[in-house]
């Protein structure tokens, strides 16, 4: 099973690489019996002279016996309707959205559809998104990625290729998806099928694997399996890869608490620091704060009344992040104060007066 999965990821990797005139921003269609470039140019775009064009940006020489399933590359420009390939699901801070059909730059509502070519630009805060085959992707703050190319017939096997320009970005794509799923940084590119994993573009890639497998490659490729990351850079071999600190241990599960809260969990060897995540609801939500800190603990005090997901992850010297540890989180109201009494020195006369009465008597 694992070698087979060391296949596939390896295989898809070189067949990437290996697509004559690939280039960015193109709809990717799957042949069906019976189709030709003439036909696809037909029904599919409006641009005059397509059928020779298209010929050219694929490498074939001559309309006749393409292969069924083969991929064909359309350049987005030339469609007549450019598809939807993704919607933002979660949201929060200042994310920015790219359509480059009018050339103006939006800000990006959650809801909202994502077409084919266009880029997400997150400048504060978080966006999830979840693409047409089964992948999902968290972008950090500073982060940019376009979604360069990609097929939308649901009845063959998916393509996705992503570029990463900058950032980090979180990847979860379905244990049972038949899509080929790539991202590519400026250094290096990785290939996947069914996995989660975590890529950083800045002063070269890093690749962090979660679950499942992903081949990285840059001027070498190399397979990386659960539990370990790589670091890539432009022309140079990537590097081998190097075990991910353990999850860390909560000191604390289930908390129930009001604010302010100090989350607390145990040191680890080889950690020198640890990232908290705090995401909105207990099962699902946007990514609402991020918190770096050098000590086994984090303190929250401006969190709303409600039920949080907490992750966390151990931070190595070469700055790995380590394999996560997730917890729960509720926010109640604080108890309110003890009330002071407040004397009573009508009632303390009366009792005075009332002694003095009997020791008379």
């Amino acid at each position: 099973m694992r070698a087979g999965l060391f296949a596939s990821a390896l295989m898809l990797l070189s067949v990437s690489l290996i697509t004559p005139l690939a280039q960015a921003q193109d709809w990717i269609y799957p042949i069906r019996s019976g189709d030709t470039l003439w036909s696809l140019c037909l029904e599919y775009t409006n641009k005059p002279g397509c059928w020779q064009e298209l010929g050219k940006h694929n490498g074939i020489t001559a309309d006749t016996k393409i292969p069924v399933n083969a991929e064909i590359r359309i350049p987005v420009a030339w469609l007549t309707n450019v598809p939807q390939v993704g919607e933002v699901i979660a949201l929060a801070g200042e994310v920015f959205y790219d359509a480059r059909s009018d050339g103006t730059v939006k800000a990006v509502q959650r809801g909202q559809s994502l077409a084919l070519g266009s880029t997400i630009s997150v400048s504060t805060g978080s966006a999830t998104i979840r693409l047409v085959h089964d992948g999902e992707i968290i972008l950090r703050a500073g982060s940019r990625l376009m979604l360069e190319s990609m097929s939308t017939r649901r009845e063959v096997k998916g393509v996705t290729e992503l570029k990463l320009e900058a950032g980090e970005a979180e990847i979860d794509v379905a244990p049972d998806s038949n899509s080929r799923f790539e991202v590519k940084t400026p250094s290096a590119i990785a290939a996947v099928r069914g996995t989660q994993y975590r890529l950083v573009a800045q002063e070269g890639t890093r690749g962090e694997v979660i679950e499942g497998a992903v081949a990285v490659e840059a001027a070498s490729t190399i397979v990386v399996d659960q539990g370990f990351g790589v670091l890539a850079r432009e022309g140079e071999p990537v590097g081998e890869p190097r075990k991910l600190l353990a999850a860390p241990a909560f000191a604390e599960s289930g908390a129930v608490a009001s604010v302010p809260y100090t989350v607390r969990w145990s040191p680890q060897p080889g950690a020198v620091a640890w990232r908290l995540d705090v995401y909105a609801n207990a099962q699902s939500g946007a990514l609402i704060a991020t918190h770096d800190t050098a000590a086994p603990e984090q303190l929250l005090d401006e969190l709303p009344l409600g039920c949080y997901r907490l992750a966390l992850r151990a931070i190595d010297e070469e700055g790995f992040n380590g394999m996560p540890a997730d917890t729960t989180l509720c926010i109640e109201p604080a108890p309110p104060p003890p009330v002071e009494e407040t004397p009573n020195y009508w009632k303390a006369f009366v009792s005075i007066l009332g002694f003095m009465l009997i020791v008379v008597l």
